[in-house]
């Protein structure tokens, strides 16, 4: 059956807020904080749906529908503060109550719901120099479900994708531990910098997928046991004077696991991803400055009933450098070659990428710029993204611009305003393209 449909959608969204906060000093640098909080969220939406036939449309009324909700959030809390010479501790909670109120000319009576949490959180900064810093925070949210998850009426504008709302459907919270360490040693430059973090939600809401004999799949959010999400970065930061040099080596972990939910069956599903970079700088005059670079990201992806794996490994290579001569003319080229890999699908494409570029500027503050831009030099017309979800890989190939030039004339008016010669810049800009 071929079905000719048209639909529109407009949204109105209105959000009011205020707060206010109250500081008692305890005496030796402590303090006890009140604090409270109000917001209105109005969210209207109007939805119409036509059938055309021969060039004529007739509103459709399972295409037609009209959302009005409202969020009231009230949030008030205590904090107890400590403010030393080389840490600060902040210990609270606060308790969120918030009221939703829906109305649809699909639903008989209101759709309303009310929600009370508490959301403990701490915070702490330590100080060792400096130079050297130590964070570490846990903090707690929730996130309510909307109006047209909650509403148990059928959405079917798009007939092989059908979406049900669930009135059961319950917030989910949210822990979250965070933790930097960070540290610089000006006389050797040398770097050293980190940061790990953890998501753990409850009542995490995900899509519930049914896919019948027909391949129509009807969709349904619903509450699930857990998600967890968690990260770490490590960084490293080191000058080779003598070399007129500086590297930066880093590399990060992440782990994500969530639950997806087809025919009524639930599968964990688990996604882990390495990454790692390593970035050289040589700048051995003031006027000249080259990089090279290299990124590495593996993605690998389980599942609980399935011995397959979903695993895809993307490299990025590349080299640039930047040369000033004659005072005001400016020299760049830039080349990247980079290589995706599907380990399960034997897919493998590899892109080389050279750009270059000349520029004149004038004036006595440099505030014109004239640039001739040459992108794609060696005409590759093919672009290609590899990225991952918990429960899929999303690649795409697609012809994009071959070789051309871009002429561009840039005007900056901040540097008129401003004398300093690292101002920020701004003005028009006028691009030609051959």
């Amino acid at each position: 059956t071929i079905l000719n449909q048209i639909s529109s959608q407009s949204n109105l969204n209105t959000t009011i807020s205020g707060n206010a906060t109250y500081t008692e000093p305890l005496g030796n640098k402590r303090f006890l904080e009140a604090n409270y909080s109000i917001t209105q969220k109005e969210n209207e939406i109007e939805q119409k749906g036509f059938d055309i036939d021969e060039g004529v449309g007739t509103p459709n009324d399972q295409l037609t529908n009209s959302y009005n909700n409202s969020y009231m959030y009230h949030r008030g809390g205590l904090n107890f503060l400590v403010n030393r010479d080389n840490y600060n501790l902040t210990i609270g909670s606060g308790v969120q109550a918030s009221n939703l109120e829906g109305t649809s000319i699909s639903l008989t009576k209101p759709l309303i719901k009310n929600y009370l949490n508490i959301l403990p959180a701490v915070r702490f900064n330590y100080q060792f120099n400096n130079f050297v810093r130590l964070m570490a925070n846990y903090e707690t949210s929730v996130q309510e479900p909307g109006i047209l998850q909650l509403q148990p009426i059928i959405d079917n504008r798009d007939p092989l994708n059908i979406y049900v709302g669930n009135p059961d459907l319950r917030p989910s919270y949210r822990h979250r531990l965070t933790l930097r360490f960070n540290s610089f040693n000006p006389a050797t430059s040398f770097g050293f910098f980190t940061f790990a973090s953890a998501d753990y939600v409850n009542d995490a809401i995900t899509n519930a997928v049914s896919v019948d004999e027909s391949l129509i799949q009807t969709i349904s959010p619903v509450n699930t046991d857990y998600n967890l999400n968690v990260r770490g970065q490590i960084n490293f930061t080191f000058a080779l004077n003598k070399l007129k040099s500086r590297i930066n080596v880093g590399t990060g972990i992440s782990h994500n696991q969530s639950t997806n939910i087809l025919n009524d069956v639930n599968q964990r599903i688990s996604n882990n991803t390495l990454s790692g970079n390593l970035r050289y700088n040589f700048r051995p005059f003031d006027n000249w400055e080259t990089n090279l670079s290299a990124n590495l990201n593996r993605n690998l992806t389980n599942y609980e009933f399935s011995t397959t794996q979903q695993a895809y490994l993307n490299q990025t290579y590349s080299a640039e450098s930047n040369l000033t001569f004659f005072k005001n003319y400016e020299a760049s080229i830039n080349y990247r070659y980079m290589v995706y890999q599907g380990k399960t699908s034997d897919f493998d494409k590899k892109v080389p990428l050279l750009n270059a570029s000349i520029a004149r500027r004038f004036l006595k503050n440099k505030s014109i710029e004239l640039k001739l831009s040459a992108f794609n030099l060696l005409d590759k017309d093919l672009g290609v993204t590899q990225t991952s979800s918990v429960n899929y890989i999303e690649r795409t190939v697609t012809n994009s611009l071959g070789r051309y030039f871009l002429l561009t004339f840039t005007y900056s008016l901040n540097r008129q305003l401003n004398v300093l010669e690292n101002g920020p810049r701004g003005g028009g800009r006028m691009m030609i393209i051959n």
